[in-house]
């Protein structure tokens, strides 16, 4: 179930209140609660700090996660003792408490989403305000999780690994690794970050044979934004599979980097308005491959490997990309706005199935408008100045907008790229190797 800001809204009717007041009348009127999230939350970090670095983090989360089911088992709690519990927690000094409490806080959130689940209720989580590294890491299982203004390293790490999350949206955020490897070898339905400052923002996102819908990040300010996402990470782990990435506005070197690796798939990848070196570079290495690739405004040195992308991706559209090899650099020139297109596709027939005159302003905004990326970034500029809960009803927007996209041109959610996936990961696992074409 997709959680909106309607499944808060009940709370906030009643009292007149703003999320916060309405946390801190709760910290006052129940108070036994809190505390006792607390302890609890301090006996776990005691238990299994030491144990974090000793043996797989999922092994972890999964002793963890039944532990808490006993230990929670009598106790009722909702969404805000959760934000409430979070506030309250002096921030860890060391990596390895910090994971284990972050790991803590994804174990509350599971729980309570399955709880809510039985009841027919959706689950929306929204953090302000927190300073601790590793919130929310390693999460399963969520419905929506909402973080503004919050400092921290590894923010939402690894969340959706091996689990499944419909949405998860940040605002304001600063610390490297934010969304790190998110819905690697599970799934996540969109992803949407604004304001970020960091190294490493969504790197790895949808990798090691993992789903992400919709992956979104504007203003970024930090190296190696979106680097490798839907990759495997070798023989055994094929790449992932990735509807859409929108990285817009982006300070920063090799962004977009070693992306769709070892078969893996990103359908659409468009950044706009980089501004660093090593963008697009190393990507679709050993069978991966994109249907479109769009790059607007992107200036710096060593952009895009032209040769590699013409072989490996079914449309490229660049428009004012600076950095390139010469031979490709403005093949066409506007001479009325001086903006420069080059633009190589294999799809002759979106336009009254007549040939598709190529490296023209005309031909850049059809083929937007025909992978409905002209409306996810209109979506995309409405986040403009809206608050972390407002930004929930946008992605839900953003999400519907790609899902119409995929209906009219009979793009299935787990189409035939799936079945290859699944098809190179089988034989590699049987130490042969697959055939160029074939998916079964």
């Amino acid at each position: 179930m997709v959680a909106t800001i309607e499944h808060m809204a009940y709370g906030f009717r009643k009292t007149g209140q703003t999320p916060g007041r309405i946390l801190t009348q709760r910290s006052c009127e129940e108070p036994d609660t809190i505390r006792a999230l607390l302890r609890v939350g301090a006996e776990i970090v005691s238990d299994y700090s030491p144990k974090f670095f000793s043996v797989l983090l999922k092994d972890q989360y999964a002793n963890m996660h039944s532990e808490l089911l006993g230990k929670l088992a009598r106790m009722d709690y909702s969404e805000q003792d959760i934000t409430q519990t979070i506030l309250s927690t002096k921030p860890y000094q060391t990596e390895d408490d910090a994971l284990a409490f972050g790991v803590y806080t994804s174990n509350l959130v599971h729980i309570l989403t399955d709880r809510n689940e039985k009841k027919g209720k959706g689950t929306l989580i929204y953090v302000c305000n927190s300073t601790h590294d590793s919130l929310f890491h390693s999460l399963k299982k969520a419905d929506t999780v909402v973080l503004e203004n919050c400092e921290g390293k590894f923010l939402m790490g690894c969340a959706g690994e091996n689990g499944q999350i419909n949405f998860i949206i940040g605002k304001n955020l600063k610390g490297d690794y934010i969304f790190h490897h998110l819905g690697s070898g599970g799934s996540v339905g969109i992803a949407l970050g604004r304001g970020i400052h960091g190294d490493n923002y969504s790197d790895g996102a949808g990798s090691n044979s993992g789903r992400v819908g919709v992956l979104i990040g504007k203003n970024i300010y930090g190296n190696a934004a979106f680097r490798g996402i839907g990759s495997g990470s070798g023989r055994h782990t094929a790449g992932g599979r990735i509807g859409v990435v929108l990285g817009e506005s982006i300070i920063g070197n090799n962004s977009f980097d070693s992306s769709a690796q070892e078969s893996g798939y990103a359908r659409i990848m468009f950044g706009k308005n980089i501004r660093g070196d090593n963008s697009f570079l190393g990507s679709y290495f050993n069978l991966g491959t994109s249907l479109l690739v769009v790059g607007e405004n992107i200036s710096g040195d060593r952009q895009f490997d032209m040769e590699w992308f013409l072989s490996k991706i079914s449309t490229l559209a660049l428009k004012n990309v600076y950095g390139l090899e010469d031979r490709y650099a403005g093949q066409y020139t506007d001479q009325h706005t001086h903006e420069n297109y080059f633009i190589r596709t294999e799809l002759q027939q979106f336009i009254n199935d007549e040939p598709v005159p190529e490296n023209t302003p005309e031909t850049y905004q059809k083929i937007l408008s025909h992978f409905g990326v002209d409306e996810l970034l209109m979506l995309a500029d409405s986040m403009q100045d809206k608050s972390g809960l407002e930004l929930v009803d946008i992605a839900n927007a953003i999400y519907k907008s790609y899902e119409s996209t995929c209906q009219k041109r009979n793009w299935k959610i787990f189409d035939k790229e799936e079945k290859r996936r699944k098809y190179v990961r089988k034989k590699r696992i049987e130490g042969g190797e697959p055939d160029e074409q074939s998916t079964v």
